[in-house]
């Protein structure tokens, strides 16, 4: 089931567009739970691989550590992020499109030894310059609608290393960490 609304609001003589979705798509872990996604900054989503309760890719205190944000709504300008094609093909980045956004999640501080996710720089040319950034994207074994990020470098996928509000996140976990893109039009 998915119900899709948009309202408009005048705040401080500023228009503001808010969409709000109810979708039944669960993670892998919360079936039968209703994610209730709310989208009203920047110009990209909330990445939810928990929805009772959430857990989220963020761009912690605005980066540049990638941390899980559990147990909070999904409605901080860090959890703002952009799935990026960097060549015609497979790989993909995902570019941080939050409060003074433009990076992509890679290697910690572009260090090739070091599989703890940071912002650095995206790339140009098709390609990804730091460690790290390069990532496919598939859904097999995944609820309808929801995919997951796997880190050509590290030949791991990105996820948390623990399910608690300021946990690393890590590109060489070896399961699979399948997220909502919620905000998603």
């Amino acid at each position: 089931m998915r119900l899709r609304t948009k309202a408009g609001a005048i705040i401080g003589g500023v228009a503001v567009a808010v969409t709000l979705a109810l979708t039944s798509a669960p993670a892998q872990a919360d079936a039968g739970h209703v994610s209730v996604p709310l989208k009203a900054q920047g110009s990209g989503n909330q990445y939810a691989y928990s929805t009772n309760p959430w857990g989220l890719i963020n761009a912690w205190d605005n980066g540049p550590w990638i941390k899980n944000y559990y147990g909070g709504l999904p409605l901080t300008p860090n959890d703002d992020f952009t799935d990026i094609v960097l060549s015609p093909t497979v790989n993909h980045a995902l570019k941080f499109t939050g409060l003074n956004g433009g990076s992509c999640i890679g290697d910690a501080f572009n260090d090739p030894n070091d599989a703890r996710a940071s912002l650095g720089s995206c790339g140009a040319n098709g390609r990804g310059e730091n460690w790290g950034v390069d990532m496919t994207t598939g859904s097999s074994g995944c609820a309808a609608g929801w995919y997951w990020f796997h880190d050509v470098h590290w030949n791991g996928y990105l996820g948390p290393a623990a399910n608690s509000n300021g946990s690393q996140f890590y590109l060489n976990k070896p399961n699979k960490y399948c997220y909502d893109a919620l905000g998603a039009a």
